[in-house]
């Protein structure tokens, strides 16, 4: 449970700390830290919630071609951990720490290019970071939409914020799940998904995107129209450095 509880911070927090010692930079010369108003958090945890249906559908196709042991895994490290030591181990550290390095460090070292190549190219390392073609598939996916979010807000707490409310929420419909039967849904885990399972859970997971895709659209440009001075700044502060 310990290294569990600790791979992000050994994994982040270690390397960040001796590459900021060496280079004799500021972590907040790296990283966007503009604070954002009630209003933007509102629009960002309904953001967080809306493209999780997106997530899911990725999740789903790559189940037909992909190994998915790392998913039965997560849940397994999940079953283990208290609700509370889940919550920091799976949504409170990496919020913070891979929204520190990807969205900070990264995107910040791509920016000159520009600040969409910027978001591409932290999103790919953000998903191969996952080391696995299962999590990538919508790893890559959710990269885009924080790199977006930091660089609507210009501020790194936008895609913590995020970041923690999609996994928080994984961690909380899990241990619903496993609440009262979960000897019984660790066995079934065990067993392949079959080709029917699969496609029903894509008829499903199609159903609810398209069902919360129009609100997301919606959302994500009253969110972008009302940072555009957020995100000129952050344009600005690219082209300065």
């Amino acid at each position: 449970q310990a290294i569990t509880l600790f791979q992000d911070f050994i994994a982040f927090v270690i390397p960040v700390c001796v590459f900021l010692f060496f280079s004799k930079q500021k972590i907040t010369d790296l990283v966007p830290h503009e604070r954002i108003d009630f209003k933007n958090v509102i629009y960002i945890v309904g953001l967080a919630i809306l493209v999780m249906p997106l997530m899911n559908i990725l999740g789903v196709i790559a189940s037909i071609f992909v190994n998915t042991s790392v998913s039965n895994e997560i849940v397994n490290d999940i079953n283990e951990l208290s609700f509370s030591l889940g919550l920091i181990s799976l949504a409170v550290l990496p919020a913070i720490c891979e929204e520190v390095v990807f969205r900070g460090i990264v995107m910040t070292g791509y920016k000159k290019v520009s600040p969409f190549v910027a978001i591409m190219v932290s999103s790919l390392f953000f998903g191969f970071m996952h080391q696995n073609l299962y999590q990538f598939s919508y790893a890559a996916l959710t990269g885009v939409f924080l790199g977006f979010l930091v660089y609507f807000t210009n501020s790194i707490y936008a895609s913590i914020l995020a970041h923690f409310i999609i996994n928080g929420s994984q961690v909380l419909a899990t241990k619903l799940a496993l609440m009262d039967n979960s000897q019984a849904i660790m066995e079934s885990l065990k067993q392949p998904l079959s080709k029917t399972d699969i496609l029903a859970q894509l008829a499903g997971s199609f159903f609810f995107a398209i069902l919360t895709l129009p609100f997301f659209i919606l959302l994500f440009y009253k969110f972008a129209k009302r940072n555009k001075a957020s995100s000129a700044r952050y344009v600005l502060c690219s082209s300065s450095k």
